[in-house]
């Protein structure tokens, strides 16, 4: 009868431990009137991240296409995840916060998952561009507005795009890391560019490439835009990058990376290309491009 007893109260402890210590996978099912994620009814009756676990939220297919109504933090931080072409679109005034990992393309989907973001805020842990080994289409973060901020890092991998236009988007995290046939994009307006902010390092792979299209910009000379804030900086291959959208002669650009200094990369629209030449010897600038505007 003791040895009964003390089975039947081990099993009730790891049963006990197993639902504290546990993450549940919660499924949207959009069960609810709209795309509120506080709806329990979206859910199937839980709020993710609300008994005290770290849940791992999934949206599984084309047709989970949600914009939140309101603001939404884990109780408890949890993963969500956008895989299999679902896309989270996000507007102004509405935050998604206290996650632990927001992942596209996540493990157990064959396809890219997808954000855009017009505006509001994602605030968390770790946020990764095409998570998944197995996928087999390209995920993708939008940027026309709002923000990220993120405490650890912002990780783009193979089959990953980042596509930030216009000045008023930004992306900040404890460190920035774009990696294999990764691509990020910079489409300026009128006023400029948005950016790209960490305290710790910014790494670009090899084979990652950068894309700057300046052709809805009302050039000022003299303007320069930090496109990259950071530390310490592992930058692009200067045959990696792009610079589209010139018309004005007279007019250039130069676009450096500092690695051995602030851990910059900088645009900067000059006049005479040709009267920057002498820049070249600055100890730890690398001039990646130098090109003059021509209509």
């Amino acid at each position: 009868m003791k040895k009964q007893i003390k089975f039947i109260a081990t099993a009730t402890a790891l049963l006990a431990f197993t639902q504290a210590g546990h993450a549940a996978s919660i499924n949207w099912t959009g069960g609810g009137t709209t795309d509120d994620w506080n709806d329990t009814a979206n859910w199937g009756g839980v709020t993710p991240g609300s008994q005290g676990v770290e849940d791992s939220v999934i949206f599984n297919t084309a047709g989970d296409n949600n914009t939140p109504t309101a603001s939404f933090a884990f109780t408890t931080a949890s993963d969500f995840n956008f895989r299999n072409e679902a896309t989270l679109t996000l507007q102004t005034g509405v935050t998604i916060s206290n996650f632990d990992q927001g992942r596209l393309a996540a493990n157990g989907g064959n396809g890219g998952g997808h954000v855009v973001q017009t505006g509001g805020t994602l605030s968390g842990r770790t946020f990764v561009v095409a998570s998944s080994l197995t996928a087999t289409t390209r995920s993708s973060h939008t940027m026309s507005g709002g923000n990220v901020t993120l405490t650890e890092l912002y990780e783009v991998n193979t089959l990953g795009d980042v596509i930030l236009t216009g000045s008023t988007a930004a992306v900040s995290a404890g460190s920035i890391d774009f990696e294999g046939n990764s691509t990020l994009t910079f489409n300026f307006d009128a006023a400029g560019i948005g950016s790209f902010t960490t305290a710790g390092s910014f790494g670009a792979g090899t084979t990652s490439t950068m894309t700057i299209n300046v052709g809805s910009y009302n050039a000022t000379v003299g303007a320069a835009f930090t496109l990259v804030d950071a530390a310490t900086l592992t930058g692009f291959d200067s045959g990696n990058i792009t610079v589209n959208g010139f018309g004005t002669e007279g007019v250039g650009y130069t676009l450096t990376q500092d690695l051995a200094g602030s851990g910059d990369i900088v645009f900067t629209v000059i006049p005479e290309p040709g009267t920057y030449a002498l820049l070249a010897g600055l100890t730890g600038l690398a001039f990646v491009m130098l090109r003059r505007r021509r209509s």
